[in-house]
């Protein structure tokens, strides 16, 4: 009944895409997303519904494959490299290695055709191993690598790229593992290679859906919800207290948000973050205020500026795009406004 609501609210886009994630989506049974997506469709029936799960993989096996199949859903893959970097961090509960398991995973989801979507979170070391992560994604064959860094958001209070040179890595990390996409041809498409082509060519960036209330909805196993960033789901704020707005099981809930005191408190509290940025960041064209997780992850409030997200997933990948086109590696022609790789 909670996205009937959501539809009868007008709140909810023609497209709405339903992201499993947060843990590992893998540890309920195949038949729970049957119930649920089939449920979800009847609700919203006449809307275009886009599923999709980032797991680990570990738990992949035919069942599942047949349940992406059936409902067509978009999976990501938690991946950090070749085992003996990806173990360092991804371990079980008793310290052993996942990277087999993990593997494996990916080997069924290759097998029966699906695209392979990785997300690579890099560390302080991995950071400096470009060649290595591209040769690893391509032999695995990759369609689609994304790059986090380990940020301190959430529950993880310190990031391993606090050290003064950790910007420039990155941009010299970027910029390798975009110039080894183009000159092998690869398949891969690179998140941050198309971040950063928009960055640089389009003309007026919009602001992140995370800074706009119930743009992104998360929501709890308990039926608890809250808005902006999904990280700051459930955290303490020390103004607005837990980051929850309601649960979904409450009949008027949805109606009743736009005068919840506290949404409106900590909707002004980014907004002024936000203006803030606009005052003091040579980026904030392509960056519009940064993400409202990174701000209270690092400063404990959402109205402060710069933060490490900022200089890794805005600044960075913009420059890094910007060394290719000085240097060449990439054309752009302004009539079709299209960016090709320079021929050889």
């Amino acid at each position: 009944m909670s996205c009937k609501r959501l539809a009868q609210s007008g709140l909810i886009v023609s497209n709405p895409e339903i992201l499993w994630h947060a843990g590992e989506p893998l540890t309920l049974p195949v038949e729970f997303y049957d119930n649920a997506f089939g449920a979800i469709k009847d609700e919203l029936h006449g809307l275009t519904i886009e599923h999709a799960m980032q797991t680990n993989a570990m738990l992949i096996e035919e069942p599942w494959i047949q349940l992406f199949r059936r409902w067509d859903v978009s999976v990501g893959v938690s991946l950090d490299g070749p085992p003996h970097v990806h173990d360092r961090c991804r371990v079980t509960r008793s310290g052993g290695s996942t990277s087999g398991r993990v593997l494996a995973g990916i080997g069924k989801l290759k097998h029966a055709g699906l695209k392979l979507k990785v997300i690579c979170v890099l560390t302080r070391d991995s950071i400096n191993k470009p060649e290595e992560l591209f040769e690893f994604f391509e032999s695995l064959g990759v369609d689609h690598v994304a790059f986090n860094i380990d940020e301190a958001e959430g529950p993880f209070l310190r990031s391993s790229h606090e050290y003064a040179d950790c910007l420039p890595t990155f941009r010299r990390f970027l910029r390798r593992y975009f110039e080894l996409v183009i000159a092998n041809k690869s398949q891969q498409s690179v998140r941050e290679l198309i971040r950063g082509l928009t960055y640089v060519f389009k003309a007026d960036i919009a602001s992140s859906y995370e800074t706009v209330p119930i743009r992104v909805l998360t929501i709890g196993h308990n039926g608890d919800f809250g808005t902006f960033s999904p990280e700051i789901f459930g955290q303490h704020h020390k103004d607005f207290g837990r980051l929850v707005f309601g649960n979904v099981h409450d009949v008027d809930v949805f109606e009743t948000l736009e005068s919840d005191p506290r949404l409106i408190g900590a909707l002004q509290s980014i907004q002024r973050g936000i203006k803030s940025c606009a005052q003091t960041c040579s980026y904030y064209n392509i960056c519009k205020g940064g993400l409202p997780s990174s701000k209270l992850g690092e400063h404990g409030t959402f109205e402060a500026t710069e933060t490490v997200a900022c200089k890794f997933k805005r600044q960075a990948v913009a420059d890094a795009v910007v060394d290719l086109l000085i240097d060449g590696q990439l054309q752009y022609c302004e009539s079709s406004q299209t960016v090709t790789a320079a021929e050889p």
